[in-house]
């Protein structure tokens, strides 16, 4: 896990520092640091065996490395069930996740196309007559995104972005945020 924030870390300050004549040219500096956080809610298809679900979670605007370029990170989660032999399967996730957004300023929406990496820890639950045990699994996240901005006022924002994530193909979403910024 660590390996993965400092690559993030890295990765970032080759691009800045790839980028530094730029920001002498038109003036723009990296800003980057906590710039709002967001509440998630989500409808994720996982399956033909599966289906729908609910997701939740929180993510962070980590703010911009160029005018157009911003990130952010955070985190979901999910349950879903199906019936198999008469008997309940439940499977879950946590994602913990960052994503580079290329990101154009339109009035009012402002439109976003992103992609990311993250680590997703499911877990697998078998009913309790069954004999075979839970079953754990670690995938590496790579995804794309996009989506929306809609600003309310200077300190709230909403989000809509679809989600696809091809560590696990069958699952794409809808995620809805609401967006409290802090850094504006």
């Amino acid at each position: 896990m660590r390996c993965f924030f400092v690559f993030i870390l890295i990765f970032s300050a080759i691009v800045v520092w790839g980028q530094y004549d730029q920001y002498e040219e038109d003036g723009f500096k990296p800003n980057l640091g906590f710039k709002g956080i967001a509440g998630k809610g989500a409808i994720i298809y996982l399956s033909s065996d599966y289906g729908i679900t609910p997701c939740f979670g929180l993510w962070t605007d980590i703010g911009n490395i160029t005018k157009e370029i911003g990130l952010d990170a955070g985190f979901e989660y999910w349950n879903a069930g199906r019936n198999e032999h008469e008997a309940t399967v439940r499977k879950s996730n946590i994602a913990i996740y960052a994503t580079v957004k290329y990101e154009l300023e339109f009035e009012p929406i402002s439109p976003f196309l992103g992609g990311g990496l993250g680590v997703n820890l499911y877990t697998k639950k078998m009913p309790d007559e069954w004999e075979q045990p839970d079953e754990k699994d670690n995938k590496l996240e790579l995804h794309i995104d996009m989506g929306g901005l809609y600003s309310i006022n200077e300190k709230i924002d909403i989000e809509g972005r679809i989600k696809i994530n091809f560590s696990d193909v069958s699952a794409y979403g809808l995620h809805i945020s609401g967006i409290f910024r802090t850094g504006k």
